[in-house]
């Protein structure tokens, strides 16, 4: 500490805490750090790690047996397979998303490059719930509603939850029950 020792040195000496592969840099020559400003950035050097950016909301249904197939775009060959970490989420408070790592398993890191884009495909928990084709939803800046279907015709608007959008349908969590008869673009009924 400066207390202790008031003398500037020319060089201070940074050692790691375990074995690692410098990742990045983050001072030069001559410039101002903070206390809080990561200087050095390394890595493992025993393999590799991806990095999944998924929606916050998705984390809840992944959780503990969430999986994610890996494969090149590069054509190197093969997929993968990794169980997500989720301890290991970085969420942005400007987006709502959520970054998420895995480790690569050993014999596919030696084909992949620092930088390489996968495909990657998540899987999760099987989830059941209740669900309607896309075009049921109207969202307005009010909420989000279907069409509920009284009979004879008539129809009235439901307010509902949303929950997992998956390709073209989307969970409601709340405002039907199931069996409830609900309007394809019912937009046109207003």
């Amino acid at each position: 500490s400066v207390e202790r020792d008031p003398v500037a040195r020319p060089e201070i000496p940074v050692l790691a805490t375990q074995d690692g592969v410098v990742e990045a840099l983050n001072a030069r020559q001559d410039s101002f750090v903070s206390p809080v400003q990561p200087v050095l950035v390394y890595g493992d050097p025993r393999g590799a790690w991806a990095e999944v950016t998924l929606y916050q909301d998705q984390l809840s249904w992944l959780g503990d047996e969430g999986r994610v197939t890996l494969s090149s775009t590069s054509g190197s060959g093969g997929s993968y397979t990794a169980p997500l970490d989720l301890r290991t989420a970085q969420v942005d408070p400007a987006t709502r998303s959520a970054r998420v790592r895995m480790r690569v398993p050993g014999s596919a890191s030696t084909r992949l490059m620092a930088g390489d884009v996968l495909n990657a495909t998540v899987s999760g928990a099987p989830h059941d719930g209740l669900s309607v084709p896309g075009d049921a939803v109207l969202r307005t800046g009010h909420g989000n509603y279907v069409m509920l279907s009284l009979g004879d015709g008539h129809y009235v608007p439901a307010e509902v939850g949303l929950g997992v959008v998956e390709r073209d349908r989307i969970e409601l969590t709340s405002g039907v029950v199931a069996g409830s008869e609900v309007a394809i673009n019912g937009q046109f009924l207003l």
